[in-house]
This record gives C-alpha cells, structure tokens and sequence, in this order.
C-alpha cells in the first residue's frame, strides 16, 4: 500500500473524531516534518483541508437525505458545537446548512470525495548510507519570508570565479517546518577558497551525522517526482525515521550549464539526495 494511503483510509475512520498532523504522520509512517508536503503534493489539498472537506461533504449529504438534526449530523462529523459546523459549512458552501435540500446542485460540485493513491512506480535503487557530512559551501540564502522559486537562476547571475560555475555541484539544502511549510534555502557551491571571492556572498558549515543517501539522473521534474517517491514510499516503507526536517541535494548538469539554462525544464542532472536519519 502507498504509506499516505494509509492516512487517506485513518481519515475516512475516523470522520467523527479529533484528528491533527501528528495522528496522520503515525498511520502512514510519514515523518510530521514531510507529511504536509507530501500529502498536498499527491492530494491536492493540506491535510486539514482535506479533513475538513471531506467531513463537510459527508455532513451535506447526510443533511439531503436523513432527517437528523443540524447539531447531530454536526457532531457525527467531527464539530462539537452548531455553531461550528455551520461557521464551517457556510465557508465551504456559502449556504446554511438549512438550505442543503434547495441547493443540492449547488453543493455536489463542491464536494470532496475520498481519495486513493496510486503507486508511483518510480525505480529507487538501493541508497548508501553515510556516517556523517562535513562541508563548508558558498551561495546565497533565503528565509520563509522572501522565498523565491527562482533561486538557482539568481545564483547563476552571481559573479562566480568560472571554476566555480560548471566543474562543482550545485548544493541545495532546504528546511521544512513542523507541519511541511519551507523556512529556508540555500543553493550554492562547495567553497574552494574565500580569498577568490570579491562579492558578499553566504558563508555556510554543514555537519551532518548519519544520512541515507540517494542517486538519481533526470530533468527538474523528474527530479521532483524521485524526491516525492522517496518520503512518500520508500523511508515509510523501510521504516526510516528522520532525524529533522532537512534534505541537501548535490544536483550536477550532465552538460555545459550557464545563465540561460538556469530554469531549462529539460536540462539533466545527476542528484545525490542527503537525508539526516537517527541512528
């Protein structure tokens, strides 16, 4: 079974009871730390939304057909109080609960129906495992505020001495929060020598212990589809547990790389994806 699909089956159980991140991260054997990002990435929707949505739309059709009150077919979904659930309802269907029966076409074309997943089928080979990282890197970082998706094409406008520019891996370390959100990312080089650069560039030590440590060779979106796969499947699959919510990416082009490739969408690379896991 995909590991998600197991928070999409816990969810469907348990309509009616409290029902937070930490709870969808224990069934699906997902770290919190990547459950919101992967569960949006493969749904659609944030996790709570999807909770809230689907309560909603089993509560409009228990309103159409069964004759229960407001505040029962409320609480059967989760909300603990009328006024809760019509707050609620009233955001997600801009009519009252009252009015269900009138406004039946209306309402269906909102509903959120359960969703399974299906396999990814992407090819993970066997990773290595590494004891520990250490590496002094140069670049340019942004934080959760002032994120910007352009970042790579930023860097290739930065005054690099040439060694720089297409003999290293370019070095991508991205910071999720709690509940999957980025905070922060950096993309830069390995540091040959501080004394070669004339520009105020970011300075940054990495100290990893133990990583789990992936290869793959693709385009940016294939690239994308291997990093879904592995936190959605395989580390819940083999029961891997995170250390924190870190991943560090050495991406290589396979070919001359300059200012005009930087957002390329079929440039290949080769990725070694660096995961922190507990001993």
């Amino acid at each position: 079974m995909v590991p998600i699909n197991r928070a999409l089956k816990y969810i469907e159980k348990h309509l009616s009871y409290e029902i937070d991140i930490e709870k969808l991260a224990k069934a699906s054997y997902i770290s919190k730390y990547h459950m919101a990002r992967v569960f949006k990435t493969l749904t659609g929707y944030a996790p709570m939304e999807y909770v809230r949505n689907r309560r909603l739309t089993e509560a409009a059709k228990k309103l159409i057909r069964e004759k229960e009150s407001v505040y029962s077919i409320g609480f059967d979904v989760g909300y603990s109080s009328p006024a809760a659930f019509t707050k609620a309802f009233v955001q997600r269907f801009s009519i009252p609960p009252s009015a269900c029966k009138a406004k039946f076409d209306q309402l269906e074309s909102l509903f959120v129906e359960p969703i399974l997943i299906s396999q990814m089928n992407i090819k993970i080979s066997n990773p290595k495992y590494e004891p520990e990282l250490n590496i002094q890197l140069v670049g340019i970082e942004q934080f959760a505020e002032n994120l910007d998706e352009k970042l790579w094409a930023k860097l290739a406008e930065l005054p690099f001495p040439p060694s720089y520019f297409n003999h290293n891996k370019i070095c991508s370390i991205y910071n999720y929060s709690d509940i999957g959100e980025l905070k922060s990312h950096f993309v830069g080089y390995p540091l040959e020598s501080i004394d070669s650069l004339n520009s105020p560039f970011t300075i940054k030590t990495l100290s990893l212990k133990k990583c789990v440590v992936f290869n793959h060779i693709g385009n940016a979106k294939s690239i994308e589809d291997f990093n879904i796969a592995i936190f959605a499947e395989w580390l819940p699959e083999n029961k891997i547990r995170l250390k924190n919510a870190q991943q560090i990416h050495f991406t290589k082009p396979l070919s001359n790389y300059n200012k005009e490739q930087a957002n390329d969408p079929d440039h290949q690379f080769e990725l070694e994806l660096w995961i922190p896991i507990l001993e």
